[in-house]
C-alpha cells in the first residue's frame, strides 16, 4: 500500500479517490512527529512548510502535492535533488478566479463598496457615484494561461475588445478566443482594463512600475488576482494619487497581508481583498479531487498531471508520439554509462528520425536518465536528471542525421571524457522490440536486456571457444551470444547475455584471456 500524508485542512469528499482505494493507506494529521519517515506522498495547502530538513527525514517520499497553484512553502529545489515530484492543480480555481476579477472589475467601476457604505449610513443617491461600463471597453489580459482564458470567455458576454500579451501563446489559438495577441507596450497603452495573469519570475517582479504604468492609457484601472509582487505598490500608490490610474483592486500583495502598504491609504479608488479569489467551496473540491486523482494515477499508472518540476516537454502527446523511442534512448544511456563509467562531461544524441525541438529535449533527459543512474543509482530520474546534468557541467545536444547517409531509422548516443569517446546506437523494430545495432564502430544485433557481458577482442580463432570455456567451468550460463568485426583479424566484439551477474574474479579472468583488450559487465 502507498502511504499518503495529509497534513492540511483538505476538502475530505474530494480525497475519495484516495480514501476508497485499497491500494493506499490516507494518514490526516498535523502533529509530524516520526510520522513522515515512511510516507510516499505529502499533501498540503498553505499551511505546513515543507523544507529542506523535512525532506530529509521523508526517506520514502516520492511526490509532494499542492492543493493549489504556488509551491512557496515547498523546498521545490532539495526535492528536485532528491528526484521527488513536486505537483500543483494549477488550473482547478481558474473558474472562481476569473469570477473574482469581474466581481473585483464591477465592484471597482459601479463603485459598489462606496454605494453600500453611504446606505448603510442613512444617505442615499450621491453624484461621486457616477460609474463606468465594460461594454465597448478594451480588456487588457497579461498572461493567457487558463485563468487568463477564463476571463476572456466571460468578458466576451460584455462585448468587450479583448487584447492580451503572452509570448508563450500561439496567435492563431488565441485568435479562435476571440482575443487579439500584441505586445506588451500596445496592450498597456491600449487597455481601458488591465487584469495580470502572470506566474511571479524574475521577468515579471514589479513588471507594473512608474515605467510600465506611464505607458497605459490615463483613467485605466488594474485589477490584480495573480502574484502581489508583480506590482510596484508604491508606484502604483503615486499614480492612483496623480489620477493617472483610476482606480485598483488587488487580491494579493507583495506582502501578506499587507500591513503598511501606501495602498492601504486610498478609500474609494482601490478594493482590496485578503487573497481569496480562488476560494470558493466549489474550488475547494475541485482543487482536492484532481489533486487526489493526480496522486492515484502516479502510483498507479505513471501519469503526471501538474508536475511542477518536470521537464515542461513531459507532455503526454509528446510521450504518445515517441512511444518506444524514450525507452530506447534511455536503455543505450544506461549501457553507455556502464562501459565508460567516469566523469564524462559531452552527450550527443545523432538521430535519422526528424524529431521535433521538444521531442528532443525528452529524448536527452531520458539518455542523461540513463546516463546518471549508473553513478547515481535510483536517486536519479525524470525528475532531477537535467539537475544532475547542470551541476556536472554536462553538455548535450541532439543532432540530425540526413537519412540518405543512413536510411534505418537509429537512435546512436555518444559520451566523451577528457578526449576519450564511446558510442552506441539502437533502433525500435516495428513490433516495438527494441535493439542495440552498433557498439562503437562494430556492428551487432543485441537485446539491451538483463545483464550483458561486453568484451572486446582481437578477432582470431579460438576466442569465442575461450570465454564460453571459461565461464562453463565458472557455472555460468550463456543466454545468448552476439559477434561483431569491422575485418578479419581486427579488432571485435562479443556480448553476451547472462542468466546472473558475474563475480569481480570471473570478470578479472575474462580480461587475462589471451586476445581481450576489455571487459565490461553491463546491466539492463
Amino acid at each position: 500500500m502507498f502511504r499518503i500524508l495529509v497534513s492540511d485542512p483538505i476538502d475530505a469528499e474530494g480525497l475519495n479517490p484516495i480514501r476508497q482505494n485499497k491500494n493506499f493507506e490516507l494518514l490526516e494529521t498535523k502533529n509530524l512527529n516520526g510520522s513522515i519517515s515512511d510516507i510516499e506522498a505529502w499533501l498540503v495547502r498553505s499551511e505546513t512548510k515543507i523544507t529542506k530538513e523535512k525532506i530529509e527525514k521523508a526517506k520514502k517520499l516520492k511526490l509532494i502535492g499542492r492543493a493549489g497553484t504556488g509551491v512557496d512553502n515547498i523546498d521545490v529545489e532539495e526535492a528536485t535533488r532528491r528526484g521527488i515530484l513536486v505537483m500543483n492543480v494549477p488550473g482547478a480555481n481558474a473558474i472562481a478566479v476569473a469570477e473574482h476579477v469581474f466581481a473585483l472589475t464591477l465592484s471597482l467601476l459601479r463603485k459598489i463598496p462606496a454605494a453600500d457604505k453611504i446606505v448603510k449610513e442613512g444617505g442615499w443617491r450621491d453624484k461621486t457615484l457616477g460609474g463606468g461600463e465594460l461594454y465597448g471597453k478594451t480588456l487588457g489580459i497579461l498572461g493567457l494561461g487558463r485563468v487568463g482564458k477564463e476571463v476572456a470567455q466571460r468578458a466576451r458576454a460584455f462585448q468587450m475588445e479583448i487584447l492580451s500579451y503572452d509570448p508563450f501563446v500561439n496567435s492563431q489559438r488565441a485568435g479562435d478566443l476571440g482575443i487579439r495577441m500584441v505586445s506588451q507596450e500596445e496592450l498597456l497603452r491600449k487597455a481601458d482594463i488591465l487584469t495580470i495573469h502572470v506566474p511571479l519570475t524574475s521577468s515579471t517582479q514589479n513588471l507594473i512600475s512608474e515605467k510600465t504604468i506611464e505607458i497605459m492609457k490615463k483613467g485605466a484601472v488594474i485589477i490584480n488576482t495573480s502574484r502581489g509582487e508583480v506590482i510596484d505598490e508604491k508606484a502604483l500608490a503615486k499614480a492612483l494619487q496623480d489620477g493617472k490610474i483610476a482606480g485598483a483592486a488587488l487580491d494579493v500583495f507583495a506582502k501578506e497581508p499587507p500591513q503598511g502598504s501606501p495602498l492601504l491609504n486610498l478609500k474609494d479608488q482601490v478594493i482590496l481583498t485578503p487573497h481569496l479569489a480562488g476560494s470558493t467551496k466549489e474550488t475547494q473540491k475541485r482543487v482536492a479531487k484532481e489533486l487526489a486523482q493526480s496522486v492515484v494515477d502516479y502510483f498507479e499508472r505513471g501519469l503526471v498531471r501538474g508536475g511542477v518540476n518536470l521537464p515542461p516537454e513531459f507532455e503526454p502527446e509528446i510521450l504518445d508520439r515517441l512511444g518506444r523511442h524514450l525507452a530506447l534512448t534511455e536503455r543505450l544511456g544506461r549501457f553507455l554509462g556502464q562501459t565508460l563509467p567516469g566523469a564524462w562531461n559531452k552527450l550527443m544524441i545523432s538521430t535519422t528520425t526528424r524529431f521535433t525541438e521538444k521531442d528532443q529535449k525528452v529524448l536527452l533527459h531520458g539518455a542523461l536518465r540513463g546516463l546518471l543512474a549508473c553513478a547515481l543509482g535510483d536517486k536519479v530520474n525524470v525528475v532531477n536528471a537535467a539537475f544532475y546534468a547542470k551541476e556536472r557541467n554536462i553538455q548535450s545536444e541532439v543532432k540530425f542525421l540526413d537519412e540518405s547517409a543512413q536510411p534505418i531509422e537509429e537512435i546512436s548516443l555518444l559520451i566523451q571524457e577528457n578526449g576519450k569517446t564511446a558510442s552506441v546506437s539502437g533502433r525500435v523494430e516495428a513490433t516495438g522490440e527494441l535493439r542495440i545495432v552498433q557498439i562503437g564502430k562494430l556492428f551487432v544485433d543485441v537485446d539491451p536486456e538483463g545483464t550483458l557481458i561486453v568484451i572486446d577482442n582481437i578477432d582470431k580463432p579460438g576466442m569465442i571457444g575461450k570465454v564460453g570455456t571459461l565461464l562453463g567451468a565458472k557455472k555460468i550460463n550463456i543466454a545468448d551470444m552476439r559477434v561483431g568485426r569491422q575485418k578479419k583479424g581486427e579488432a571485435a566484439i562479443m556480448v553476451l547475455t547472462v542468466d546472473s551477474e558475474i563475480p569481480k574474479a570471473t570478470l578479472e579472468a575474462l580480461k587475462k584471456v589471451d586476445g581481450v583488450t576489455r571487459v565490461c559487465q553491463v546491466s539492463l
